[in-house]
């Protein structure tokens, strides 16, 4: 299979992609929106393989499918392999605790089912506090699943179909793929269906597909007007500007991406694309520009190995409060492991695959060597070693019924003049005991993985708090962003009561928004206050266990504390 055109441009923007990618891994409110790299990765894809499959076709009216699936095999395989073992040796050797799951997470690792596997699983990419450190893998899944079906679609297309009704046909196929995504997804619910699953991320390599079709590099003439230059300039720059903005701007909770936004942006980055391969053009040399291009040159290795260098790196500390050096050690172990997965696996079996490896042994001896040794360990020690976890207490609710709650309800006296009811998420449950030592009679409500679209549903139940003897504490914010309309419809749910908000402290970009409108309804209502307990935790990462969120019992006795005193002062008013 012959060789595309070489577009530094486009290892420019695959490396300003893994770039984003890797910030937002690192700490997601850096670049709150650098996950979108992926859909990036993914149109790029779909665009030069497209070009790739049209060049040899247009030759000879041809495709030959078993040199290009061993060209894919060679380029991707062995690097995801020797990446993939190395994290299972290190966490049978350190982290025997999370190999148990990991098992699990090897087997649809090497088999591309990531994304349909952690469906299965119930994993939510944005919201999971789970160790997984193959985790990122999900998206490999889908472009492989997509690499396999796709030349084989496309030949049988270019056959029997002219190229403008192929082209007709993937534009109508995306938008069925982001109709999909706008049916499936439920914000109450989470976005992990939509966002890992095949079907309603396919939309983003099928515009990179149409996009080959209608702007091929391989027709354009090597020397073009000024004119038309300036102007696929001027295109291209609001474009990446665009991208940029939203890379910082949007975040994981934005819906708007999952309603046509990530459909919108796909159709920017083919805009950049299209400005990057025309000859001459001023974004081609910026974008193009050497060391963006040499990060995109090494872009599929660091993308292997970032994710799992973040992981154990970070996953003794608490999320969200990371000592510097954490920060600058998964980095240098990212960079590092990248560099040795470039230079003696991934470049090696590109070039000359395992046959030719082994006629080049002296050369490469090395490299087979490196690879044997960790086939071989890892092995023994998936089957020798004892990994089998712990019994865990399992995450539990607080126990309520309201119907046991009136029948039982005590008299109260002077003390407890006041009902105290509290409606929270997997942090009230946490914090449910030391409560209980100041309000024993309180009505809890916690819940795990409870957000805001889940309790708003739960106001007219508990209207029997909705009055002027009672206080509401509401503890809601660690699972998702929300808007001002909903922040408005849970408190107005609770006009009547002295209501108190607890500000959350999650390792999320949406921590700062979800505190704001927190603030900013209680100085809208004069029946709210806040118990600020980002402010109260701030520099104290003892009260947190290592997700960030949930609390040591030092955490939870001293926020519990601070919603006693805030209760006994809206009494006293």
């Amino acid at each position: 299979m012959e060789r595309t055109k070489y577009f530094p441009g486009i290892d420019g923007l695959r490396g300003i992609a893994v770039i984003a990618i890797i910030l937002y891994h690192l700490n997601p409110k850096w670049l709150p929106g650098g996950f979108l790299g992926v859909d990036t990765f993914f149109i790029i894809s779909g665009y030069i393989i497209t070009v790739i499959l049209l060049r040899e076709y247009n030759k000879d009216e041809r495709i030959d499918l078993v040199n290009f699936y061993q060209r894919r095999i060679r380029r991707l395989i062995p690097a995801l392999l020797w990446m993939i073992m190395i994290v299972l040796m290190y966490s049978m050797l350190f982290e025997r605790q999370i190999v148990h799951q990991l098992k699990h997470d090897v087997i649809a690792a090497i088999f591309y089912v990531s994304n349909w596997f952690y469906i299965y699983d119930g994993l939510d990419y944005f919201q999971s506090l789970e160790v997984r450190p193959l985790q990122h893998l999900w998206s490999l899944a889908i472009e492989e699943q997509f690499y396999i079906l796709f030349p084989v679609v496309l030949l049988w297309s270019m056959k029997r179909f002219e190229k403008m009704r192929i082209v007709q046909v993937v534009f109508g196929i995306s938008l069925l793929s982001l109709l999909l995504m706008m049916i499936l997804f439920d914000p109450a619910e989470g976005s992990a269906r939509v966002y890992f699953g095949t079907d309603t991320r396919l939309q983003s390599m099928l515009l990179g597909v149409m996009f080959a079709f209608i702007w091929n590099p391989d027709r354009m003439k090597e020397s073009i007007p000024s004119s038309t230059r300036h102007v696929v300039d001027v295109i291209g720059v609001v474009s990446l500007i665009v991208l940029l903005l939203s890379f910082y701007l949007l975040s994981d909770t934005s819906e708007v991406l999952f309603y046509g936004g990530l459909y919108g942006l796909g159709i920017v980055t083919l805009l950049i694309i299209g400005s990057v391969v025309v000859p001459g053009t001023w974004m081609a040399s910026v974008v193009g520009h050497r060391s963006l291009v040499t990060v995109g040159q090494y872009s599929y290795s660091l993308y292997l190995w970032h994710y799992p260098a973040i992981v154990f790196m970070s996953m003794h500390y608490v999320k969200g409060q990371l000592p510097w050096f954490v920060y600058i050690g998964a980095f240098i172990v990212t960079v590092a492991m990248a560099m040795i997965s470039y230079h003696l696996i991934e470049e090696p079996f590109r070039k000359y695959g395992l046959k030719g490896l082994l006629v080049r042994i002296d050369t490469y001896k090395w490299t087979l060597l490196s690879m044997v040794i960790t086939l071989l360990s890892s092995i023994g020690m998936w089957l020798f070693i004892d990994t089998t976890p712990k019994p865990v207490e399992k995450p539990k609710s607080t126990t309520h019924n309201l119907e046991s709650y009136n029948q039982k309800k005590p008299s109260l006296d002077k003390l407890h003049e006041y009902e105290v009811f509290m409606l929270g998420d997997s942090v009230m449950v946490d914090i449910e005991d030391d409560l209980r030592k100041y309000f024993p009679h309180a009505y809890i409500d916690g819940e795990i993985g409870r957000n805001i679209y889940k309790a708003i549903p739960l106001i007219e139940e508990y209207q029997q708090f909705n009055t002027n003897d009672s206080v509401v504490v509401l503890e809601l914010g660690t699972n998702g962003d929300f808007e001002q309309r909903h922040m408005e419809q849970m408190v107005n749910g609770f006009i009547d009561a002295k209501v108190i908000l607890i500000t959350t402290r999650v390792p999320k970009a949406y921590e700062k928004n979800v505190n704001e409108l927190m603030k900013e309804a209680a100085s809208r209502h004069d029946h709210i206050t806040i118990v600020d307990w980002y402010k109260i935790s701030d520099g104290h990462p003892e009260y947190f266990a290592p997700d960030g969120i949930h609390l040591q019992p030092v955490g939870a006795e001293v926020l519990s504390r601070a919603i006693k005193e805030e209760i006994a002062k809206r009494i006293s008013e």
